[in-house]
Parts: structure tokens; C-alpha cells; sequence
């Protein structure tokens, strides 16, 4: 999706953002992330190269946290700091749409009230089935 130089001082630095298969296995995230990471670090010879992963681009979009997992890798070729996020159960599309929306809301400076009512009333939601919806939705952002 996304390749960023965030290089400072003296350490250069590439920040990677891939978008993955929203029910990926484990072993699969694990040995995809690692790929990119290694190509990357070979390719620019970078100090550090970091991957993060998501599920749906529309969650990179709104710059919400990576959904699937992230990792960094250094010159030696050391990783650290890995976290591989799989998923039990998805959203639907209408369910992240609808978290997506209430989120735009509070970044554009609505208070929660005001973006939970907005959210409610587009969607005829009771307060119950939003609940629930962001309940689903952060076991999937998993923060």
C-alpha cells in the first residue's frame, strides 16, 4: 500500500505498509512480513525496515492502527518487536463502514455522543447493535 523513508540522524529507516488477505494463517503473515522486510533491507540497504500489516485498506486510509501485524528488522538481520494479529472473525464490509463513519466523525472533532447518534440514526441502529459492532471491530483492530 504504502513506503515511507522515516530515516533520522544517522539511521535510515523504511516504514513498509502492505495489505494482506484478511483471514491469512499465521505462518503466512509471519513469512510474508519477514519477505518484505528482508527485500526491502537488501534493496535500499536500510538500518531498520519496518512492516505493518492490514486487512482492509480502508483502515490504512483512515489511519487507524495496522490491522494484521507489524515487525522490525535490522541491518544484522535481527527481527523484533513482532506481532502477528489473526483473525478468529471479520467484519463485515457494512459493520467497518460503519465503525469507519463513527471514527471520521471524532476525527473531524465530533464528541462521541454527537458521532454515536449520527452513526445510529444513518444506519437505524440501537445503541445495543453499535455496541456490539465496535465490540467486533476492536477484537479485529485487536489495539
Amino acid at each position: 500500500i504504502d513506503t515511507k523513508d522515516t530515516s533520522y540522524s544517522d539511521v535510515k529507516q523504511s516504514n513498509i505498509t502492505i495489505l494482506v488477505e484478511e483471514e491469512i494463517s499465521k505462518e503466512k503473515l509471519e513469512k510474508t512480513l519477514k519477505k518484505v522486510a528482508e527485500e526491502e533491507l537488501k534493496r535500499d540497504g536500510y538500518d531498520n525496515v519496518w512492516v505493518y500489516a492490514y486487512g482492509d485498506k480502508r483502515f490504512f486510509d483512515n489511519g487507524t492502527i495496522y490491522t494484521h501485524g507489524s515487525l522490525r528488522l535490522d541491518k544484522s538481520g535481527a527481527f523484533s518487536e513482532e506481532r502477528y494479529k489473526v483473525k478468529s472473525e471479520v467484519p463485515t464490509d457494512t459493520e467497518k463502514e460503519i465503525y469507519l463513519e463513527w471514527y471520521k466523525y471524532i476525527d473531524q472533532g465530533k464528541l462521541k455522543k454527537e458521532a454515536t447518534q449520527s452513526v445510529m440514526k444513518k444506519y437505524n441502529l440501537s445503541e445495543k447493535e453499535l455496541e456490539n459492532i465496535f465490540l467486533k471491530i476492536s477484537k479485529y483492530i485487536d489495539y
